[in-house]
């Protein structure tokens, strides 16, 4: 395209009514806008020339405004032209409970007055607002210390409720709000705006809190909407098109399963050991991720297992069961699921909210037929386990929270993998991802999903383990929170991604756990010896002569509902041949084993050696844990942006602004620049979830796709 040809959106049609994007970041409300419009957004306007960079190059038809919000003037900006749509996303920080009891500023509480100076101005037909849900209590400040104010309790939500009269049906002239609105917007208390204001501006608003794995978001991200509008239709909210997987909506087919966590995760991104980093983990990482491991690994029916990579499944099998924790919320640091959707990712926290957790186990040897099948139920009795059997190794994923602390007594934030991801905000990444996955021992070892065969198990592999077996191994993980300071457990990916929050480098990290199958024949009950029963048969050879202690965990012997996972009773100490976990694994099995005592004497009371697991009819050894911070790139996926969307460079500012007003020429044409990880993990967790911006805006207009040729 030349660049005389060039024109943007609201040029090329001088019919259509105006699509305004205020606080317009990285391009989450635009991208879910023009989904739903079906053409690109007139204008956007936002103050940082970062984030409106991202947004022109990946909506390059639309008119960017760099520029504070109170110096547009909508009279010009618009040419005078009808507006359908102003949409505003004015800065939450001061409302967020994630602020908790810190001083707040009047003035960024106050942005959302610049909803009031459109209605005045452009009249738009409808209004879209989004915050938090702490919104509703917007209210007076007031000083506890020289310069520090916090929110009066005494008025909690009165501010808000003026607000909403303005934009209705009026408000008493003496209401204190009247006088903070006008001195916002720079006009008269006694002049004709302020009367209008008073009277209200006639707008129809209703509001409601949308959670965005509702409407097919991987992330939980709650968030309160208002609609006003002053067309004659009432303001309409989506329907709820997805919900929890045991749901009675998901059972009838009323609703789609929510999407998880575990969606947006790549497995096959390599992790580091929580052991050997050459900057130690501080404690309360530590902690998390074992409250993790022991909730969503140890302790659950259900670990989720997904896979660590995608290539040729003749060569190596990986698999993950991974669970999230947070590190940022003070007040409820929690673990998930990695199967549900991620939690809220927010733009300020240092370091991130969400880590990925990894707890590696390795099958303890054996080499009876039992032990090599697959479909045994872990209700079943343990299979026999002989001197040189399979050798696998289980890794369980969760997502943990790493920037948040916990109020005394409080369990830490963990998640599981297969639930939505938490909310992104826009400080930096929070969840990590604590993964395990089963995966071969061999040279070049890279793994296969589990919607793929299992590789054929041979007995002589061509880089050989005793016994002469498959060299696999299982790998079991979960997501935590990086930037909470406490307890919270994370979750696992199989639960929608926590809240991303854009704070610093984002939230999100992986912790895996690896397990590896021992060798050994333990006894023919198959639970092991108490350290007051007799020692079992010493062989000829003598290498079982050489008992370590350890900690038995029995998952899935009884149904969850009937079992908490602070049930002591499915922890057993006993002993076993030292010899049943191959020499290398030792070490890191014995670093498991004084985390989880540390961290949980309340279940592992006394220094062992070694954690073993029941899972799929066999044990397995804790013998490493791995932890990495979740990519810009999967908490962009979280948000439900397509992989399409560009992130990591920009046009370059200088270029592409002059006097805060974009020039005209393709943004595409326009030199780029690299756009830092922290500035990358701030545009995700200040953004919307496009899918929830769709959805309530085909809410509102479903009998115009196209707002073109309509009536003002």
């Amino acid at each position: 395209m030349k660049r005389d040809d060039f024109q943007f959106a609201m040029d090329r049609d001088l019919d259509h009514e105006l699509v305004i994007d205020n606080f317009a970041g990285g391009g989450g409300t635009s991208t879910g806008l023009e989904a739903a419009f079906n053409r690109p957004v007139d204008i956007a306007i936002n103050h940082n020339a970062e984030a409106l960079a991202m947004h022109a190059l990946n909506h390059p038809y639309t008119k960017h405004m760099c520029e504070s919000v109170w110096d547009i003037d909508p009279m010009e900006v618009t040419r005078g032209r009808p507006v359908a749509l102003v949409w505003l996303s004015p800065d939450c920080r001061h409302f967020s409970k994630a602020k908790g009891g810190k001083p707040v500023s009047k003035d960024i509480r106050g942005l959302a007055w610049v909803t009031l100076r459109w209605c005045l101005d452009s009249n738009p037909r409808v209004i879209a607002l989004e915050n938090v849900e702490e919104f509703v209590t917007w209210c007076e400040l007031i000083e506890v210390a020289p310069g520090k104010w916090i929110p009066d309790p005494a008025k909690k939500g009165q501010t808000f409720n003026s607000f909403v009269g303005m934009l209705s049906t009026g408000v008493s002239p003496d209401d204190p709000a009247l006088l903070e609105a006008c001195e916002a917007l720079k006009i008269d208390p006694d002049g004709p705006a302020a009367k209008r204001l008073v009277a209200g501006l006639g707008y129809h608003v209703e509001y409601q809190e949308l959670r965005a794995c509702d409407n097919g978001a991987p992330t939980l991200r709650n968030r309160f909407f208002l609609v006003a509008r002053r067309d004659g239709l009432p303001p309409a909210f989506p329907a709820q098109t997805h919900a929890e997987p045991k749901s009675a909506a998901v059972l009838s087919g009323t609703c789609e399963p929510h999407r998880t966590a575990a969606e947006i995760i790549d497995f096959g991104i390599e992790a580091q050991s929580i052991f050997d980093r050459k900057k130690p983990l501080v404690y309360n990482t530590h902690r998390r991720v074992a409250k993790g491991l022991w909730r969503h690994v140890l302790a659950s029916d259900e670990p989720f297992i997904v896979p660590t990579n995608d290539s040729n499944a003749r060569d190596d099998a990986a698999l993950a069961t991974p669970f999230i924790t947070e590190h940022a919320n003070a007040s409820n640091q929690r673990t998930m699921r990695a199967d549900e959707p991620l939690r809220t990712t927010c733009a300020q926290v240092k370091g991130g909210h969400f880590s990925v957790v990894a707890p590696s186990m390795v099958q303890l040897r054996g080499t009876s037929e039992a032990h090599l099948n697959a479909n045994s139920s872990l209700k079943d009795p343990l299979s026999a386990i002989s001197a040189g059997g399979t050798h696998h190794a289980l890794t369980s994923a969760h997502l943990i929270t790493i920037g948040y602390g916990e109020r005394p007594g409080q369990e830490p934030r963990t998640q599981p993998i297969k639930r939505p991801l938490g909310t992104s905000v826009a400080g930096g990444i929070k969840q990590a991802l604590v993964a395990a996955h089963v995966t071969k021992f061999r040279t070049g070892s890279i793994g296969v999903p589990l919607s793929r065969p299992m590789p054929t198990v041979t007995a002589n592999s061509f880089q050989k383990r005793p016994g002469g077996n498959a060299p696999l191994g299982l790998v079991a993980a979960h997501l935590m929170h990086l930037t909470h300071h406490g307890n919270r457990p994370g979750t696992t990916p199989s639960q929608p991604l926590p809240t991303v929050t854009g704070a610093h480098r984002g939230e999100q990290a992986l912790a895996a756990a690896f397990f590896e199958q021992a060798n050994g024949g333990f006894w023919e009950d198959n639970d092991g010896r108490s350290t007051t029963a007799p020692l079992s048969t010493i062989a000829s050879k003598g290498a079982n002569q050489r008992l370590v202690t350890a900690y038995l965990v029995k998952c899935g012997v009884a149904p969850a509902r009937t079992r908490s996972a602070r049930d002591s009773n499915l922890v057993t100490k006993l002993l076993v041949p030292a010899e049943s976990l191959p020499e290398q694994y030792r070490d890191k099995a014995q670093k498991c084993a004084a985390l989880l005592h540390e961290h949980l004497p309340e279940h592992f009371p006394e220094q062992v050696d070694m954690v073993l697991m029941t899972y799929d009819g066999a044990y397995w050894v804790l013998v490493d844990i791995t932890l990495r911070m979740l990519k810009a790139r999967e908490l962009f996926r979280g948000q439900s942006f397509p992989d399409t969307y560009i992130i990591d460079e920009i046009p370059d500012p200088k270029l592409l602004f002059k006097n805060g007003i974009q020039v005209h020429v393709d943004p595409r044409t326009i030199p780029r620049i690299r756009l830092s990880i922290t500035a990358q993990v701030r545009m995700v967790g200040n953004s919307v979830a496009p899918v929830q911006a769709e959805a309530l805006i085909r809410a509102n207009f479903p009998h115009e796709p196209l707002i073109s040729h309509a009536a003002a």
